[in-house]
């Protein structure tokens, strides 16, 4: 497990000198259309680390301080694996910040702040298939057709998402080799790594689907989390993926065996049967058609007709190439390689410096 992107806020406590302005990350200003001030907020200052991956850091007010960014990414020059300190890394961000740019208050100004308030948290698991054409297979036909009480998933080039949106938490799962060839500078390997070393990670990506849970503001606050210095990060994520409800499409067989144990309306299994054998049923029905027998499919069978057929008129070689929602649990978390792992505080020297234990 690793924590993959890290938001906090710093704010005043009754020790900060009254009226003292010590940070400045410069504003946005927002004209009117007669040169007039319409519009105005705290500007983000970038600060680029040794792996050209960025943290951001602003100050509404000269005071208060809001860090943000991907620190394991920052330090390494990948999030293929990381720490799951969360409060660690945020530090070892926040002094990289300040040994730059000096927006970051060192252990002994620190007296003056409140405990580090948590805007967002990302926390993140990796699972290993054989390789990528089964990881694929598996995103495709297991984790798309699987539900939360946010609805269905929604894919989207390949990442499969849930709670898409949502202010609270969402859960997102992709495979990470297909990521590091996105386009896009954000995805990649930092160029600074020696070549062998991308070739390394390259290889160590290959076959992994990445999870990652994003908790917002208001979760954390729910869960009393706002302001934890220390998590129990599986504990935390499993409860979360305890809430994906698998859908049985991934564990249909031949024939129309699975439909012999569930009490369905002959027009359902109508329907049922005609996807089973390969028919896209949104070409044939209208929307409300469609999408009424879908809702009544997943009452009765836990079968979503929304995602791909199984293509039954190609025979047993489909059949065998289906995936079961169900995922080996010998898969999960492959070992980090080591030598490329950044530990910001191993020892929980950092956290209590800053008088966070």
């Amino acid at each position: 497990m690793q924590v993959d992107w890290v938001s906090g806020v710093l704010t005043p406590g009754p020790l900060w000198p009254v009226g003292v302005r010590m940070y400045d990350t410069g504003r946005v200003l927002v004209l009117g259309p007669g040169g007039e001030l319409s519009f105005e907020k705290a500007g983000a200052v970038a600060v680029e680390g040794s792996h050209d991956n960025r943290l951001r850091v602003a100050s509404p007010d000269g005071a208060t301080l809001w860090l943000s960014g991907n620190p394991a990414k920052f330090f390494q020059g990948h999030n293929l694996f990381g720490s799951v300190d969360h409060a660690g890394l945020f530090l070892a961000g926040g002094i990289a910040v300040r040994q730059k740019l000096g927006l970051f208050p060192g252990p002994a100004t620190a007296e003056g702040f409140e405990r580090p308030r948590w805007t967002r948290l990302d926390l993140t698991r990796s699972y290993r298939f054989p390789d990528d054409a089964m990881a694929r297979a598996w995103l495709r036909d297991g984790a798309s057709s699987a539900r939360t009480r946010h609805g269905g998933a929604v894919v989207r080039e390949g990442t499969v998402y849930w709670g898409k949106g949502s202010e609270r938490w969402g859960m997102k799962a992709y495979l990470k080799s297909d990521e590091l060839s996105a386009r896009g500078k954000g995805h990649a390997l930092s160029e600074r790594l020696p070549e062998p070393v991308r070739r390394e990670l390259r290889d160590w990506a290959a076959g992994v689907v990445r999870f990652e849970l994003q908790l917002r503001s208001k979760e954390l606050q729910k869960l009393g989390l706002e302001r934890a210095a220390t998590l129990d990060a599986e504990a935390l994520w499993s409860q979360y993926w305890a809430r994906v409800q698998w859908n049985r499409n991934v564990d249909v067989v031949e024939g129309l065996d699975m439909v012999d144990d569930v009490a369905l309306p002959v027009y359902l299994e109508g329907y049922l049967a005609r996807w089973l054998r390969g028919v896209d049923l949104r070409e044939e029905l209208s929307r409300p058609t469609f999408y009424r027998v879908r809702s009544a499919l997943l009452r009765a069978a836990g079968v979503d007709i929304a995602s791909a057929p199984p293509h039954r008129e190609n025979g047993p070689q489909a059949a065998s190439q289906r995936v079961s929602a169900a995922l080996d649990p010998a898969g999960w978390d492959p070992e980090p390689l080591r030598a490329h792992l950044f530990e910001p505080d191993a020892d929980g020297d950092l956290k209590r410096a800053y008088k966070l234990l």
